[in-house]
């Protein structure tokens, strides 16, 4: 092999490198045309290799942390919302406990004091009744918020596989959501056959509904604006396809290359991490699925996931 040969295999070799495919070394042939290069081109390409190797290992290590930031930081938001929800359900129940309290002891003090007529029984019955409603009506929330909270705890904490209803449990990730949901007029709708089961993750599930519905409201809509917000799923080829999307205000054109980008955000300060989306597509693409996002500014938003499932 003439010098020349042997030199542009080499300089084949680095390209190959730099393309990303530190595999590549001289044949037996090239390497013994060019001596000593040769040798030395090979140690190098296998050290590169293995550096590389080593950075794809840190990297794989640093987004399983991330992934664990995000969903401690999740879960601690999902435990302060609902304990603002059960708190003032509870408020509101001890208030109708309190009243109950007084309808009887004024009741009693009429009916002791021989005082007690036909329209006093009524009104307490009454106001009696109401009260008793409302207390019934607001231990039942906060029974369901707990079980709610436990439920999509775990899930998020655990990332356990499991068959589920996914309609059933889209209306349970968006009642953990209704703490900040509440403060809006936005309207939800979900298109999901109720008897889809599949077998999945149910927290990858609502770590992606959770951050797409967070973005719209910290990004896709302006104070005070009411908006909708629209997810679909179905089965195709194999997968859910969740379609999520809103028409608020749209994503600017310079943003949507850095979309999923880790710790972009245009909130920043303002408690936004940049790593809800890039840790979405990271967990989506290790389990064989991807994520899109489509927007034009003032055309809202449309994310289509596409998660590997088996259907029962």
């Amino acid at each position: 092999m003439s010098d020349s040969d042997a030199l542009s295999a080499i300089i084949r070799a680095i390209d190959r490198i730099a393309a990303g495919d530190p595999s590549v070394r001289l044949g037996p042939d090239e390497a013994a045309a060019l001596g000593a290069l040769g040798a030395s081109f090979n140690a190098m390409a296998a050290a590169v290799e293995s550096r590389m190797k080593e950075d794809e290992r840190k990297i794989g290590d640093s987004a399983r942390r991330l992934m664990e930031y995000q969903q401690m930081a999740f879960l601690g938001s999902l435990v302060a919302g609902m304990a603002h929800e059960i708190n003032t359900q509870i408020g509101i129940g001890v208030t109708a406990a309190s009243n109950l309290e007084s309808i009887y002891r004024e009741l009693e003090k009429k009916y002791s004091g021989a005082a007690m007529t036909k329209s006093d029984l009524e009104n307490a019955i009454a106001q009696s009744e109401e009260n008793a409603r409302v207390l019934s009506i607001n231990l039942q929330r906060s029974a369901e918020f707990v079980q709610t909270l436990k439920s999509v705890a775990s899930d998020q904490a655990t990332g356990e596989i499991r068959f589920f209803r996914v309609r059933e449990y889209l209306e349970t990730i968006f009642l953990s959501l209704r703490p900040q949901l509440k403060r809006t007029s936005h309207a939800i709708e979900i298109d999901c056959d109720e008897t889809l089961e599949v077998e999945t993750s149910p927290g990858l599930l609502s770590q992606i509904v959770t951050n797409l519905v967070m973005n719209s409201l910290v990004h896709g809509f302006s104070e005070g604006q009411s908006g909708t917000i629209r997810i679909s799923a179905k089965i195709a080829t194999g997968s859910l396809i969740l379609c999520y999307s809103d028409n608020g205000k749209g994503i600017p054109p310079d943003s949507m290359p850095r979309l999923f980008e880790p710790f972009f955000t245009t909130k920043k300060g303002q408690g936004g991490t940049g790593l809800g989306l890039y840790l979405i597509r990271q967990e989506l693409s290790r389990r064989g699925g991807a994520i899109a996002c489509e927007s034009r500014p003032g055309e809202g938003v449309l994310f289509t996931a596409m998660i590997p499932v088996k259907v029962k």
